[in-house]
């Protein structure tokens, strides 16, 4: 950057004399700020946590949005489970509806996920890995 010593914008304003030095190092002013410099220091130990609050309320895990099947796939795969139902084996052998020629893992794997686009827009709003 063209300001070597530029205050972050993390830094609360009217505290940055307090917790920026400018004559410190990136590592130090991280230090003051409790911010991690390198993330493959051995060093690094878990976040505090205080007395009595539960974990769950400190870490809470980030909740993956689900994206449907694009249309073009779906139509796709659904000459092939018209025909077959579920019988991946089948489907991989057919190599008239199955033109890109997707093998058993491929098709299980998109058979799942077919299935789970087409509960997620009958308007359940729930997926597979919710009802577990």
């Amino acid at each position: 950057p063209k300001d070597r010593y530029h205050v972050p914008s993390f830094v609360p304003k009217g505290e940055e004399e307090k917790l920026w030095g400018r004559k410190s190092t990136l590592r130090q002013n991280y230090a003051k700020l409790n911010i991690v410099s390198d993330v493959n220091d051995a060093d690094l130990a878990a976040p505090p946590v205080h007395e009595g609050t539960p974990v769950e309320t400190v870490v809470q895990p980030k909740r993956e949005k689900f994206i449907p099947m694009p249309e073009g796939t779906r139509a796709e795969l659904r000459p092939l489970v018209r025909k077959y139902g579920d019988d991946t084996r089948k489907m991989a052998r057919d190599h008239k509806l199955n033109k890109w020629q997707r093998t058993v893992a491929q098709l299980d794997r998109q058979l799942e996920y077919y299935k789970r686009s087409l509960e997620y827009e009958a308007g359940t709003g729930t997926t597979a890995e919710d009802d577990e």
